[in-house]
């Protein structure tokens, strides 16, 4: 898929929503499921599986340029969106895990930033 073509999509649905937007949400986006996994170099903390290069591409220039924005979730968010990963919660981001954690976030649209936002920068693990 057209890396613009994906980007525009992620914003759009991500400006759309009221509420953050999960990485179940964003699959449902053409192009955007592949087998790329992405987290938090050098923590051993993985935020998701299964996304293409594109969107890991997309999902990390839309964070640089501003236009979205990654926070902590809690994990019944994704429950509810029907879809967990199967590792233990990371709780803390100061010390490295031995084990693989999940830290799950969600994205917010940059244009409906929240002021009490604790925003994480992700990358491919």
């Amino acid at each position: 898929m057209d890396k613009n073509l994906l980007k525009k999509n992620i914003v759009e649905m991500i400006d759309g929503r009221k509420r953050t937007v999960t990485f179940v949400q964003l699959s449902e986006i053409e192009g955007f499921v592949g087998n790329i996994a992405i987290g938090i170099p050098g923590m051993n903390v993985i935020i998701w599986e299964g996304i293409s290069q594109t969107a890991h591409t997309c999902i990390h220039e839309l964070l640089q340029e501003k236009k979205i924005l990654a926070r902590e979730t809690a994990p019944i968010i994704y429950l509810s969106d029907g879809y967990i990963l199967r590792y233990k919660r990371a709780l803390r981001l100061d010390i490295p895990y031995k084990s693989r954690r999940w830290m799950p976030i969600s994205f917010d649209s940059a244009k409906h930033k929240r002021e009490n936002g604790d925003y994480l920068r992700i990358h491919r693990v």
